[in-house]
């Protein structure tokens, strides 16, 4: 299989699993949906502002933006382009829009039995996340990115919902009885996914992303996946982290945004 369609594979089903689960959640209090037109896949969830979960991915110049864009309605988005997908014909499909390129971001991929097998230095003990820890998985994840407190109920809420679904796995970094650090990881058929990760600003600098990546790497070939995928800034610490648990940077998605 090819490596970009690989990655393409494992960012896909691990956000259609995601808007899933939200749409059995609460009678889909979330407002998640999923919709394609023509090559291209969008991703909705109207109760939850911002990129993370509203999106359109495999877009060409064949596709209608205009239909894309009632869909979504009131909804903002983002569209995510793969070099393979950027061309000069959806570039100006995107300007006739009013599209602009708000970013870049970063997609990699490795062997999990590699990253399993990567050479760690440090006794970071990893555990997994108890059904009633998902507070403290939150409370982790909000401090760590310096978000606002009023989203953590949110956070708490977007992954309590997927803790008894298959392929998926939550992970705390323990220092004594400390949480340190929180990930998640997400398994369908070949691909591993690893969907998310935070470390408190305290404990950086320990190893703790390492070990929760490897940790990670462990239980996704365990679980009979051969390869594993991750998305981060590019250049950040998490990026680092990635090289030096034997992922490979696969290729750098652009970001656009509507003009507002």
């Amino acid at each position: 299989m090819n490596v970009q369609k690989i990655v393409q594979q494992g960012e896909d089903q691990t956000l259609r699993s995601r808007l899933l689960a939200f749409q059995q959640f609460d009678r889909n209090s979330m407002k998640a949906e999923t919709g394609q037109f023509g090559s291209a896949i969008c991703f909705k969830a109207g109760g939850i502002p911002g990129p993370s979960f509203n999106k359109v991915r495999h877009l060409t110049a064949e596709n209608n933006l205009e239909d894309i864009e009632a869909w979504f309605g009131t909804t903002s988005f983002q569209i995510e382009l793969t070099p393979d997908e950027a061309t000069s014909d959806v570039f100006r499909l995107l300007r006739q829009h009013e599209f602009f390129q708000s970013g870049f971001h970063a997609s990699f991929m490795g062997l999990s039995k590699e990253a399993a097998e990567a050479k760690q230095e440090n006794s970071i003990s990893i555990q997994q996340l108890g059904n009633d820890e998902f507070e403290d998985f939150a409370q982790v994840y909000v401090k760590s990115f310096g978000l606002p407190d009023s989203i953590k109920e949110g956070v708490r809420h977007n992954n309590e919902c997927l803790a008894n679904i298959d392929g998926w796995y939550f992970l705390k970094a323990l220092d004594g009885e400390h949480i340190a650090g929180v990930a998640a990881l997400y398994v369908e058929k070949n691909v591993a996914v690893l969907a998310s990760s935070a470390v408190l600003p305290s404990f950086r600098g320990r190893g703790i992303q390492r070990a929760l990546i490897q940790k990670r790497a462990e239980l996704a070939k365990k679980a009979g996946a051969a390869y594993i995928t991750s998305e981060a800034a590019f250049s950040s610490a998490s990026h680092k982290n990635m090289i030096r648990c034997g992922l490979n940077l696969v290729y750098t998605k652009a970001l656009y945004d509507k003009v507002t």
